[in-house]
């Protein structure tokens, strides 16, 4: 005869026996088959309340645990399972004990358990039909009886983590004069090994992403074996930022796809690390890709204010006083400051040997203040008033001058001039867009209502508002006022609040710095500049003290070089050369018009004859013992011979392009 849960059946034969074995596993869950546990364990500890030796219901061995009070309760906990991963299918409990009492049928008077189960280390328990079972030990015969089963779960649902925590409590019930023996709990756990999986990053785009630009990632999730497909959430990261899928989609086959946008915060090569958190019989992966994020851009200002307040420290003329004021007596404190220099002293002061020009830096003190960190810019060649001059002068002063800078020092941008007497018009301001100059500061800083104007990123970057520090300037509220000095215009630290609470763009402009200034007006003393540098390195973080050129670079439509020179070419010759009859014993007059080609629109050129040296002369008709090529624009008259030109253009980023030519003027 075949036993099968308890039910008997009569002799079958074999191919019967196998008809009906195929039906019994057929009828079987499939998660059965796959079905795991872990043995019977038992508790390590407890937590007691009225009972007698509890710990002796750890082992079968006769020594038994003892309750006989209505009030006795004890939970049990320290099952030392082994690792569980998988879906909990169900907690089977065994008791084994008897109880005393009366000895009629009636069990009343004979004590039994509620049993429950607590998740979370005994702070709550499971409770209701399903949740508390309650024993029916015998009468002085010790037996075993079992709880719950492979699929019961004792209604809940249970994550392989509770089980560290699992507690059985036995809740004495109906004690009246007997007792309740235990000599052995223990409990195995029921369930389904999760299958594995793996993760991985599909995509992530745009790569690169800039920073503080979401991209999306592509994860996919595919299991090991079976056609069912992972649910769950994916959480992706770079480090710091992360972002979650909590809804999956259909990928092919039984792979389940997941997306979410990140944001990386920090530029760098990120590693990407997607982690699938499985809330089905699957177990949890990760996977890695390798994600690159580049700075983005700077959002371009405001129209009226910095991101913080600015304040330039610039210095006319390039004297010897201000160079030693920073080269040998530090009075900047390590600011840097913008140098305006014109290049005719300048030269001279190299020429002389110390000989002339001795109040002015020459080009060795110019380099060691720009590799010091301080800007140089242009204050023209002969410090003439731009707003007089036109054609060939004009050239020759604003062209001229930042060629010569960036010829002596090629490493310097030159991005702006300062307008010699304040001296400018709109015809001055284009020319100074056309030698490739980003910027040009003016002495202008009064406005009509008398209070100070502070340049912002809308200002016109050719016109910028600069105050004039003089040897009576008020630098501090208890300075005294100079004769027709408007107490609305403030002082000099009035002037550097309200960059700081404006968050706009303060230039100073100073001149000589000299111990004993005598009748200088323009002239400051080294303390009257330590008092300005004092009270700027106070304000610490709350001002950037910058260089006209990095003050500019942070205004509206910032020009940029893109690195390549610029391409001067002149129309008119062949071979590069131009050959015309003399109509004159002059010669003869040649047109030639350069173009100049460059991601900078509108730059021109500056055309000399280097083998024509001229003196430069002083508007005040000073010679100035220092010979320059002759500046020629289209028109002017060539002699009899051979002429060569060059013509010499330059971006803003200091980029110098040049054309050579020959002019041949035949009799």
């Amino acid at each position: 005869m075949m036993f099968l849960k308890g039910r008997v059946f009569p002799y079958q034969s074999p191919i019967a026996s196998a008809l009906l074995f195929a039906l019994i596993v057929a009828a079987t869950p499939l998660q059965a088959v796959f079905a795991a546990q872990t043995g019977l364990i038992a508790p390590s500890t407890n937590v007691n309340s009225g009972w007698q030796n509890p710990q002796n219901a750890y082992a079968s061995d006769n020594n038994r645990a003892i309750a006989d009070n209505n009030a006795d309760i004890v939970q049990y906990g320290g099952f030392s399972f082994p690792t569980t991963t998988g879906v909990i299918n169900g907690i089977e409990l065994v008791v084994e004990g008897y109880t005393t009492g009366r000895t009629s049928l009636s069990s009343v008077g004979r004590p039994q358990e509620q049993i429950s189960l607590s998740w979370n280390g005994g702070t709550n328990y499971t409770s209701g039909t399903a949740g508390v079972k309650t024993t029916s030990l015998p009468l002085n015969r010790e037996t075993t009886q079992t709880f719950g089963g492979s699929r019961d779960a004792w209604g809940r649902t249970w994550t392989p983590e509770e089980l560290a925590n699992l507690r059985v409590k036995l809740a004495t019930r109906g004690a009246t004069g007997g007792k309740l023996y235990v000599d052995q709990i223990r409990v195995r756990i029921h369930y389904t090994p999760r299958i594995t999986t793996q993760t991985v990053i599909t995509s992530h785009t745009p790569d690169p992403s800039t920073t503080n630009q979401a991209y999306t990632v592509n994860v996919t999730v595919t299991p090991a074996s079976g056609s069912t497909r992972p649910s769950g959430s994916v959480t992706v990261t770079d480090g710091t930022s992360s972002c979650t899928d909590t809804t999956a989609s259909n990928g092919a086959s039984s792979t389940s796809a997941f997306s979410c946008a990140l944001t990386s915060t920090t530029a760098g090569t990120k590693t990407l690390t997607a982690t699938f958190t499985s809330t089905n019989a699957f177990t949890g992966s990760s996977g890695t890709a390798s994600h690159t994020v580049t700075a983005a851009p700077p959002p371009p200002p405001s129209s009226e204010t910095f991101s913080k307040g600015m304040v330039s420290i610039t210095f006319d003329d390039g004297t010897k006083s201000v160079y030693n004021a920073i080269a040998a007596r530090n009075l900047l404190q390590g600011l840097p400051s913008t140098q305006y220099v014109y290049s005719i002293p300048m030269y001279g002061a190299a020429l002389c040997n110390g000989a002339c020009y001795t109040e002015y830096m020459s080009t060795a003190d110019v380099q060691n203040l720009a590799a010091a960190g301080h800007e140089i810019a242009s204050h023209t060649r002969g410090h003439r008033n731009l707003s007089t001059l036109s054609g060939t002068d004009s050239l020759f002063e604003t062209n001229g001058s930042r060629l010569d800078f960036i010829g002596e020092f090629p490493s310097l941008a030159v991005t702006s001039l300062a307008y010699p007497y304040g001296g400018f018009n709109s015809a001055v301001k284009q020319q100074l867009q056309a030698a490739g100059y980003s910027g040009g500061r003016t002495v202008d800083i009064i406005g009509a209502d008398g209070r100070p104007i502070l340049n912002k990123p809308s200002t016109d970057r050719f016109a910028l508002f600069s105050g004039q520090v003089t040897g009576t300037s008020p630098v501090t509220p208890n300075d005294p006022l100079p004769t027709g000095w408007n107490p609305e215009f403030g002082t000099i630290q009035s002037w550097i609040d309200d960059a700081v609470n404006n968050k706009q763009w303060l230039i100073l402009t100073l001149h000589e710095v000299k111990d004993d200034c005598g009748a200088d007006a323009y002239c400051v003393t080294p303390a009257k500049l330590t008092q300005i540098v004092n009270y700027l390195k106070s304000k610490g973080s709350s001002i950037d003290v910058v260089t006209v050129g990095q003050g500019l670079s942070r205004m509206n439509s910032a020009p940029t070089s893109d690195g390549a020179a610029p391409v001067v070419t002149v129309p008119q010759t062949v071979n590069n050369t131009i050959t015309t009859k003399a109509t004159s014993s002059s010669g003869a007059a040649v047109t030639f018009t350069p173009v100049v080609t460059d991601s900078n629109s509108g730059l021109n050129a500056l055309c000399v004859l280097p083998a024509i040296q001229e003196e430069f002369v002083f508007p005040s008709g000073e010679a100035s013992g220092i010979q320059l090529p002759k500046v020629v624009t289209s028109g002017y008259t060539f002699p009899t011979g051979s002429t060569s030109v060059r013509c010499s253009a330059s971006d803003v980023g200091g980029k110098v392009g040049t054309y050579t030519f020959t002019v041949t003027v035949t009799p």
